[in-house]
């Protein structure tokens, strides 16, 4: 189980806890990268170009152009 602060569906892989029953503010998805933040987590939209928060946790802040084009 997964902390999940936020209340996102995503908690912080970091502090994974083993247990048979869900902790309260736990999910079973890790993977957030904000998790003070329920609006930043795996698959989050990125639409704002000028916005350097990497909302979707894929490592690339949406206002940088990843592929270099």
């Amino acid at each position: 189980w997964y902390p999940d602060l936020d209340a996102d569906g995503f908690g912080d892989a970091g502090a994974a806890v083993i247990a048979c029953r869900p902790p309260s503010d736990a999910t079973d998805q890790g993977g957030d990268c904000d998790d003070a933040r329920d609006d930043v987590f795996p698959g989050a939209p990125e639409t704002d170009c000028a916005d350097a928060t990497d909302y979707n946790c894929d490592g690339v802040a949406s206002a940088e152009d990843g592929d270099q084009d």
